[in-house]
């Protein structure tokens, strides 16, 4: 009999230690919450490598299982992942003032510059044709918008063709 009491004893112990808490109804509310509020940002209003870092997506997939599961650990877990992912998200700059630096330099005619300060400035404008593609922070295109100024700023133009001055002289008259 005392074999019996402590194998039930053992599988009882087993027993306490399978069970898993469910989270509260706070809890889940919580999480329920935060999938709610993560599901609805807009992607486009973050910059492309914070958003993909953040991982978004998957993170609101893990949360939904969790708060499915309504196991505790999970949920508080899903819930921790789900603010940091969105703690590491970088808001967008705002462009405006960046393609209105574009369109000035696209307005400048080529042929008037040397080549060398005409492809800096094309240059220029293609690193922040990538800025706004990346849909980058604000410090970036405000420094893509300098270098753009810059590049105009560093334009040299073509000197004009040296006229050479020819002699005429009178013709010689012959008698």
């Amino acid at each position: 009999t005392e074999d019996i009491s402590k194998e039930f004893v053992t599988k009882l112990i087993n027993a306490m230690k399978a069970l898993v808490k469910v989270a509260s109804a706070d809890e889940l509310a919580g999480l329920n919450s935060a999938i709610e509020s993560t599901s609805a940002l807009d992607e486009n209003s973050y910059t492309a490598a914070s958003w993909k870092d953040a991982d978004i997506a998957s993170a609101v997939a893990n949360a939904k299982t969790a708060a499915e599961g309504k196991e505790k650990d999970s949920v508080v877990n899903a819930k921790t992942a789900l603010d940091s992912a969105v703690a590491k998200l970088v808001k967008a700059g705002d462009k405006t003032a960046l393609e209105a630096k574009i369109k000035e330099a696209d307005a400048i005619t080529e042929s008037d510059y040397t080549a060398e300060s005409y492809k800096a400035l094309k240059d220029a404008v293609a690193a922040a044709g990538q800025r706004i593609t990346e849909r980058a922070a604000q410090a970036e295109l405000d420094k893509a918008a300098a270098d753009i100024q810059t590049a105009i700023s560093n334009l040299k133009k073509k000197e004009a063709p040296g006229l050479s001055l020819i002699h005429i002289s009178e013709p010689t008259r012959h008698l």
